[in-house]
């Protein structure tokens, strides 16, 4: 993630995930060591989380549409890196990076005038 420029600070920031199959109690959001290789992420060795508490948590996500939700503690520019854990067992699924335009992850930033 790129610095903010001269004089803005970054204020807040919001997860968005493309739905594809729908949740009744989405996936809380924890951070996570940025050290990690995708091509080395099983079910079994997954990245360090960096804190005790979540940074966020999705509620009800409906299928076919882009669902966000805030994120706490972005604040600096700098790698960021985060895991979804599940809440319930209940099949939701979401697009990757891989995605058509539109429907990949993104992590929004708000920025402000210092």
């Amino acid at each position: 993630m790129p610095s903010p420029a001269d004089g803005e600070s970054i204020v807040g920031a919001r997860l968005s995930l493309y739905v594809t199959n729908a949740a009744a109690d989405g996936p809380a959001i924890w951070r996570t060591v940025p050290d990690w290789a995708e091509d080395t992420v099983t079910w079994g060795a997954q990245p360090a989380r960096s804190g005790t508490a979540s940074a966020g948590n999705f509620g009800n996500m409906n299928a076919g549409r882009l669902v966000s939700t805030s994120v706490s503690g972005v604040t600096t520019g700098g790698d960021v890196s985060f895991q979804l854990y599940a809440d319930a067992n209940d099949g939701l699924s979401v697009t990757s990076r891989e995605g058509a335009p539109g429907t990949r992850p993104q992590l929004v930033l708000t920025l402000s005038a210092r």
